[in-house]
């Protein structure tokens, strides 16, 4: 039988719609690490700490790694970390740091999954952090195919190919090519699991902090880390591991400086700020931390409601003997009182702090802030809803949409005419002349 024109075109298209659906189907899916969602903090790109002694029992982190990435890739060699001192201690290895993965670059499917997954650790994230899996779960560099690969200048050659093997560029000794393996060596805190891969709340957003003179804002994150937007950026603690998370961050009157401030009432004071001590008990849990109006004190309260004045501060009343929690804290203009958001909803007021009103319903509150003028204040909810008190007047908020992550913070602008809302993850919303 005989086609007519418009049957042939039919079938042909039929065809080529089967063969692109072969190929779609024979190309295998990127079978990267399935983590979850990581927020907008994040380690910071480490320098060169290399092997100084002999201890080659494999460290959590990388053997955490292992397992991840053997999952992953089944079928790929689970290769080595540790390794038999011999000498000076001059590899990662012999401090169980270090990991050959197995997979061979001549192999077309294991190159492609080598290659995967270096792409994988070297990619920017959501949040527009280079380098961001790699810096996540603490690879110092990494070396594979005849090249090495550093987080804080990218790829080099590692050796050539000639016919006596691989040569180093550099002094002309042979090398190992790594075509057999990808090596991968470790900073101390990714070795130890002391990174935000491995501890994600410490990725969250914490606090978000307006900067008094302008319409910038810092966001501080829990790892330490604090995002200057439009503001002064006046250091940051992220390089170094704390064992409590940092949870507020207080800012100087001026904008030259700010305290930072972890779960446990430690105080780091960054720019102009200076430190006047912080909570010592440590059954008391801070929440929040604000700065005189003055800049020569601040004020720490904690969970159970105590309040410790430090510098300048004084102390006009605390919620000790109340049967509530409290999470969170705001100052008059005055700085002669102060108001304390309870979880349920109360705002309690101190010194020549006012009661405006209270959070109603089963909202979840989240955090308060004064107007610039003391007369009122803001309450957000974890949905982004926000209630205005007093002169505070409402610009707007999330209560129409469905948050994916709760929300973190409010952060008025100076004028007192707009407010920015963070949620745990990082994303900004503006509202009023926040902009």
């Amino acid at each position: 039988m005989v086609m007519g024109k418009i049957g042939r075109i039919g079938f042909l298209r039929a065809c080529a719609v089967a063969v692109v659906a072969v190929m779609v189907a024979a190309t295998p899916a990127v079978a990267t690490p399935k983590v979850g969602k990581y927020g907008r903090a994040i380690d910071p790109i480490p320098g060169y700490d290399g092997a100084s002694k002999c201890d080659p029992d494999p460290e959590p982190g990388v053997v955490a790694f292992q397992q991840m990435v053997l999952r992953a890739y089944p079928g790929t060699g689970a290769g080595s970390i540790s390794r038999p001192c011999s000498g000076s201690a001059t590899s990662e290895h012999h401090e169980g740091r270090a990991w050959d993965w197995g997979v061979n670059a001549g192999i077309r499917s294991q190159k492609r999954k080598a290659d995967e997954l270096i792409a994988w650790l070297i990619k920017r994230d959501q949040w527009g952090n280079a380098r961001a899996m790699a810096r996540r779960t603490g690879v110092m560099y990494l070396i594979w195919n005849r090249r090495i690969w550093f987080p804080w200048s990218g790829w080099e050659v590692y050796c050539e190919q000639k016919k006596r093997g691989c040569v180093d560029p550099d002094d002309g000794s042979l090398r190992s090519p790594h075509t057999d393996h990808v090596h991968f060596s470790f900073t101390w805190k990714g070795a130890l699991k002391k990174t935000t891969f491995w501890k994600r709340s410490r990725s969250y957003i914490a606090a978000i902090e307006p900067e008094r003179t302008s319409t910038g804002y810092w966001l501080l994150g829990r790892n330490g880390s604090v995002f200057a937007e439009d503001a002064g950026y006046y250091g940051s603690t992220e390089h170094r591991f704390s064992k409590s998370p940092y949870i507020a961050l207080a800012s100087l009157p001026g904008s030259n400086g700010y305290w930072m401030l972890t779960a446990n009432g430690r105080v780091t004071a960054m720019g102009g700020a200076r430190r006047h001590g912080g909570i010592t008990d440590k059954k008391r849990r801070a929440v929040d931390i604000e700065a005189t109006p003055t800049g020569s004190g601040y004020w720490i309260v904690t969970r159970n409601g105590r309040v410790y004045p430090f510098g300048s501060a004084d102390q006009f009343g605390d919620a000790r003997k109340r049967d509530t929690e409290i999470i969170g804290m705001t100052v008059t203009s005055s700085g002669r009182g102060y108001w304390l958001l309870t979880a349920e909803g109360n705002v309690l007021a101190y010194g020549d702090a006012r009661d405006h009103g209270q959070l109603e319903g089963d909202a979840v509150p989240v955090d308060i802030a004064a107007t610039p003028s003391g007369r009122g204040y803001w309450v957000v909810t974890d949905t982004g809803r926000v209630r205005a008190f007093g002169d505070a007047r409402r610009f707007g908020d999330l209560s129409d949409k469905t948050l994916r992550t709760p929300i973190s913070g409010i952060a008025p602008t100076p004028s007192g005419r707009g407010y920015r809302l963070v949620t745990k993850l990082g994303r900004v919303f503006n509202f009023g002349d926040a902009t």
